[in-house]
């Protein structure tokens, strides 16, 4: 189990259980591609990652305003270098891997909805930055790929499972999922990410569009 998965809010429940659609929408077979050095990972393929929600969250914008967020939100809270970030779950939930920047220091985080697990990594190797992304399932859930080195990482334990890096693991750093409102007892003056309302929508409305647009052009 990821380190802080644990039972969640029910508002973190019910998007855990509707954005679930979006983990059972499987294609099939014909539509994953495999690896040699971890034959039990699904990889997707090049259209499937064109996807809104196989896109990361880059270097997004940060507000110490509240208005946009909800008592009863879930949220994932990290505290680093005396500073408090939250990360809604209606907004990480449309990405599942945000590369972030704190104070010139590369951070990862991740979430997977299919098993409400978050974890947060510093994103460097050898001096360098390092840039993740979905890539596809392994092991019941998300299977990141690093941009620069084509690597296959875990989300949870931050080590590489494949290529030139692996069996290298990232420097992790504490998360507490929790709801918005304990986070803000905690951390009066913490910086939430910024999001449009419209993303609570959920990812399952653009999802279920481009899933037809994508199904239609790989039938032709």
């Amino acid at each position: 189990m990821p380190e802080n998965s644990r039972p969640l809010p029910a508002r973190a429940e019910h998007h855990a259980a509707h954005h679930g659609h979006d983990h059972d929408h499987d294609p099939g077979p014909d539509f994953w591609d495999k690896h040699a050095e971890l034959p039990e990972a699904r990889l997707a393929r090049a259209e499937m990652l064109g996807i809104s929600w196989a896109q990361p969250l880059n270097d997004p914008i940060w507000t110490d305003a509240y208005d946009h967020l909800r008592d009863d939100d879930p949220v994932i809270g990290l505290y680093l270098n005396r500073q408090a970030r939250a990360l809604p779950w209606w907004i990480m939930k449309n990405h599942h891997v945000a590369n972030l920047v704190f104070d010139d220091m590369a951070v990862l985080i991740t979430l997977c909805e299919m098993c409400s697990g978050s974890s947060a990594f510093r994103a460097e190797a050898g001096g360098r930055r390092l840039m993740f992304s979905l890539r596809g399932q392994y092991n019941g859930t998300i299977l990141l790929e690093e941009h620069s080195t084509k690597t296959l990482w875990s989300p949870f334990t931050g080590v590489a499972l494949t290529g030139a890096l692996r069996g290298s693991a990232l420097q992790r750093f504490p998360v507490l999922q929790c709801l918005c409102s304990d986070w803000l007892e905690m951390h009066p003056t913490t910086q939430v990410l910024h999001g449009d309302q419209a993303l609570r929508e959920g990812d399952w409305s653009a999802f279920g569009r481009e899933w037809a647009q994508l199904k239609s052009l790989l039938e032709k």
